[in-house]
């Protein structure tokens, strides 16, 4: 499994710093990462970079990366704005886990957006399901998912918001064959989201630039 991080060049220069902000909190995260981008070159040593050239939307990218750059069996989907901040080791296991048994086809990593009220999983009760009729049922939140599974649900040309809406109702009306998902009931990453409805978050901004200020003691 690898940390896939999808951007194009208008947003690119979110991701040193999301990177940055992986490597500081999670600095024995044993998954590679990769950047799936456009065009411009970024200034990146520590994950790769995979260049499609022209931007073709989220979804199309995504496609084109899973069927030309990547082989692995689940991926940790993660967006380019999510800056991290904690990570719970044991739980991102746990899900990786259950994931690549076949048991689960998707764990969301993030509490704040998994409905605490759904029946728990049973065999591990930590994790929580989460409603295959609901509107975001297939949300991007970083989520640990079986590969085959997220290529199924995504659609070329649709944006991230599409994605969400469109990929959940795929999922709900039984377009695609989707097997149990799962979320967390316990923090397990958490994470600032610097954009908002495509505008930067300033309280985002300042957490992040006060972090990077200890980074450098100055």
């Amino acid at each position: 499994m690898k940390i896939v991080i999808p951007t194009c060049d208008k947003y690119s220069y979110l991701v040193p710093g999301n990177i940055h902000s992986i490597r500081k909190s999670w600095p024995d995260c044993p998954y590679e990462i990769v950047v799936i981008t456009g065009r411009e070159e970024l200034p990146i040593k520590t994950a790769e970079v995979v260049y499609l050239g022209d931007d073709r939307q989220y979804g199309t990218n995504l496609l084109t990366f899973l069927d030309n750059n990547y082989s692995d069996k689940e991926l940790l989907i993660w967006l380019d704005d999510y800056y991290l901040f904690n990570v719970n080791i044991n739980m991102v296991t746990a899900a990786h886990k259950l994931v690549a048994s076949g048991s689960i086809d998707g764990v969301r990593l993030s509490k704040m957006y998994t409905p605490q009220e759904e029946p728990k999983y049973k065999k591990d009760e930590r994790f929580v399901y989460i409603n295959k009729q609901e509107q975001y049922s297939f949300s991007q939140q970083a989520a640990i998912w079986n590969t085959d599974v997220f290529h199924r649900i995504l659609y070329d040309g649709e944006d991230p918001w599409q994605t969400e809406l469109n990929g959940s109702g795929r999922i709900s009306h039984g377009v695609v064959n989707v097997g149990d998902l799962l979320g967390v009931s316990v923090e397990s990453l958490q994470y600032h989201n610097l954009s908002y409805q495509r505008t930067i978050d300033t309280q985002s901004i300042i957490w992040y630039m006060r972090s990077v200020a200890r980074d450098l003691n100055v």
